[in-house]
């Protein structure tokens, strides 16, 4: 019993202890040298039981054969799952990424200005990926695109009167915020000074449009990250001013 516990022991210590020699060597635990050092790692053990185990004699021999057995068959199921483990553990931090290459100083000062910025909910939620990934003419369309969706909502999708096709883009901001009858208000109209607010308010959504948000729809151009957060910033206003208005 206590030659079967030394034996069983001492094969475990003896493939641990390779495979610390070997785990590390660079490649250990990719084909095709994961399975060359399998094998001479079994090998090794192998031998250590059958010349341990050599040197019995008397009417145990025949226990320590079958011990012997057991043994060889262990080592042969465990060596290879044992030490790619080894091997794993001895290179799990040879496989870190990168760090990622330094931004640009004008990326990095927009994107510290972006973060800064009081920007509304949903014009923030429409644009921020693709700012961050530094899309940003495709920043600048998400946000123009999300304020032209709130106000169609808002005005309940007004109409052309002459052909009844649904108004868009800057048809749509001059019908909803313009004429003497906005279907959107900014202010309470009573005054001259009202009215120029409120005709000054529409150019600057229909401008909005036609200037910010339609050219990035048909053209792949670039934008700075500096335009970017200006644009950005302004198509912000623009959708608190369209949800602070009366109808």
């Amino acid at each position: 019993m206590l030659f079967r516990k030394q034996l069983s022991e001492g094969a475990t210590e003896m493939l641990r202890r390779l495979c610390e020699v070997y785990a590390p060597l660079e490649g250990a635990g990719e084909p095709p040298l994961v399975d060359e050092l399998t094998a001479e790692l079994s090998q090794r053990v192998l031998a250590f039981i059958q010349s341990t185990a050599a040197g019995v004699r008397g009417r145990n021999i025949g226990a320590v054969q079958k011990l012997v057995a057991n043994l060889e068959k262990n080592v042969r199921l465990s060596a290879a799952r044992t030490f790619k483990l080894a091997a794993y553990d001895a290179h799990k931090d040879d496989t870190k990424p990168a760090p990622p290459p330094a931004l640009p100083k004008a990326d990095e000062d927009a994107r510290a200005a972006f973060e800064r910025l009081p920007l509304h909910p949903d014009t923030r939620a429409a644009c921020a990926k693709q700012f961050a990934d530094g899309h940003y003419r495709e920043s600048i369309l998400n946000a123009g695109i999300e304020l032209v969706q709130y106000v169609k909502k808002r005005a309940a999708h007004p109409t052309d009167k002459k052909n009844g096709n649904a108004l868009d883009n800057t048809p749509l901001m001059q019908r909803v915020f313009g004429g003497n009858a906005p279907i959107l208000k900014v202010n309470e109209m009573q005054t001259s000074s009202d009215q120029d607010e409120q005709q000054g308010m529409m150019f600057l959504f229909a401008g909005a449009t036609m200037g910010l948000r339609n050219p990035r729809a048909h053209s792949l151009d670039p934008d700075t990250p500096e335009y970017a957060v200006e644009a950005i910033a302004f198509l912000s206003f623009l959708r608190k001013v369209a949800e602070a208005s009366k109808e």
